[in-house]
């Protein structure tokens, strides 16, 4: 695994943990944009995939989910997509220390403003198509 602090390369996987399908899924399978884009904070947390197993993956998801400051359910799916679809909105995505999940990234440099936010996450959804992976 590569270094914290070092960039993920636009090619690598990377997926957001979802925790409820009604909040986070739409109907067709497609991923609701407010999963893609900050929530009280100016970074978003993703998940480097890597070489993991699909078990250490779901069991980082499930740690995240316990640990956030209103625990939630297990993790029942993801929004994957290449890191690449981030640096084409001109994000990055750098790996950062986290307890619960070895893979753990921010999406960086987002503006405050969160229609934005919303309209980057909407480019994001058409362009780079994000898979929901269902559990």
């Amino acid at each position: 695994m590569s270094e914290k602090g070092s960039e993920v390369a636009p090619v690598e996987l990377v997926g957001r943990f979802l925790y409820s399908r009604q909040k986070d899924v739409r109907p067709d399978n497609t991923i609701r944009p407010e999963r893609l884009y900050p929530f009280r904070h100016v970074e978003l947390s993703v998940s480097v995939l890597g070489t993991r197993s699909v078990a250490e993956i779901w069991d980082a998801g499930d740690k995240v989910g316990a640990a956030m400051a209103n625990p939630v359910g297990p993790c029942i799916g993801r929004a994957d997509l290449l890191a690449k679809g981030f640096y084409d909105q001109s994000l990055s995505v750098v790996r950062t220390k986290s307890d619960h999940d070895p893979g753990h990234a921010d999406v960086r440099g987002w503006p405050p403003e969160k229609e934005a936010q919303k309209q980057i996450a909407l480019e994001i959804i058409r362009l780079a198509a994000p898979v929901f992976v269902e559990r």
